[in-house]
């Protein structure tokens, strides 16, 4: 799993006593009932595999200890009806190997327990990040999130390298199919 090893390098990158909050993209509305196309925020991608929208990524270190959490909303009975991008919590916990998974009603309070033992934060100062005022009140030092996950995406690992080959591989073979069936004045 790719996004378990970018996590353990992000956490030696890690100042102790921080916390990493990182937003992932929500569904766009493009009018009534209709959204644009999900794309899911790379650096959520990178961490998680999760291409889930409107899901948050923390974690905590204190002292050598991380404790990664991903929040979420439940699926509701409107969703389950008409469909939606959005995965269950066990979908979530499978595909990124993180298991602690709790709904988004429960990142405020979390972030201010979590704010006792905490003296840096990794996060974005954007509109994406609904909580900045709240966290900039407390007095934390803050790191901006390139700067622990610009490093991440330099070197990629044996496993990275064979998903990159492969999908060359994938788009190559792809690519003379098409080349077999295209004549000229096709349109």
């Amino acid at each position: 799993m790719i996004s378990l090893g970018k996590r353990n390098l992000l956490e030696k990158a890690l100042k102790d006593d921080s916390f990493f909050l990182l937003f992932g993209n929500t569904e766009k509305r493009r009018n009534g009932d209709v959204f644009y196309p999900f794309r899911q925020d790379s650096d959520i991608l990178l961490l998680t595999e999760v291409a889930s929208p409107g899901i948050v990524l923390t974690c905590k270190k204190h002292w050598w200890q991380c404790e990664w959490r991903i929040f979420s909303d439940p699926i509701s009975d409107h969703e389950k009806l008409w469909g939606t991008d959005r995965l269950s919590y066990s979908e979530i916990a499978e595909i990124s190997g993180i298991q602690n998974i709790s709904p988004i009603s429960t990142l405020s309070p979390y972030i201010s327990d979590v704010m006792q033992d905490i003296s840096n934060i990794y996060t974005t100062r954007n509109a994406e990040n609904p909580y900045f005022e709240e966290l900039d009140s407390y007095g934390w030092v803050f790191h901006a999130l390139y700067e622990v996950l610009e490093p991440l995406r330099m070197i990629k690992s044996e496993e990275e390298v064979a998903s990159i080959r492969k999908a060359i591989s994938v788009t190559h073979e792809a690519y003379l199919a098409l080349k077999e069936g295209i004549l000229p004045g096709m349109y």
